[in-house]
């Protein structure tokens, strides 16, 4: 008898653990290296470094970085407060569907205020540069595109360990 009992303990254990272990991955995926590419304030404007900016132009920079320094904090916040919810909804037991929707849309609310945020940054960035810089700045963005197309080619091409 007791070995059956440990047998469900056991089995319960094993079960819990894979339910956390779901979870947690689930949230580190929301949250992860890669979210920066689209989820959250991140990354700037790539390939600054490689447009020979000039004095002037380092500093304009800067400048529109630091005016909207209070956005992207407050805009991190609220990622960082959703993600949250949603991640809690999702591991809720008994399953409710219809909080995972409501925290889901919320956090798809914030996502698009953060890629606003993130576009009008970018057009005054790309303001100050000149239009040889601005078209140096369309090549470098399209080799990052094919670099990262070819990278998950490569991602798929790879047999299943």
């Amino acid at each position: 008898m007791k070995v059956v009992q440990r047998a469900k303990v056991a089995a319960v254990v094993a079960a819990l653990g894979s339910t956390v272990g779901l979870g947690t991955a689930v949230f580190a995926q929301s949250q992860g290296p890669s979210a920066g590419d689209h989820r959250g304030m991140r990354g700037g404007f790539p390939g600054l470094g490689q447009l020979d900016l000039s004095a002037e132009q380092r500093q304009d920079i800067r400048r529109v970085m630091e005016s909207h320094k209070a956005e992207r904090d407050a805009i991190e916040g609220r990622l960082r407060e959703a993600r949250r919810a949603e991640a809690e909804a999702v591991m809720a037991v008994p399953v409710d569907e219809s909080a995972i929707r409501a925290r889901s849309a919320e956090l798809a609310k914030v996502e698009a205020d953060a890629a606003v945020l993130r576009a009008r940054v970018h057009a005054e960035v790309y303001n100050v540069l000149t239009p040889e810089q601005q078209e140096k700045a369309k090549t470098l963005r399209a080799e990052r595109e094919q670099r990262r197309e070819q990278w998950k080619n490569q991602r798929q091409d790879r047999p299943n360990p």
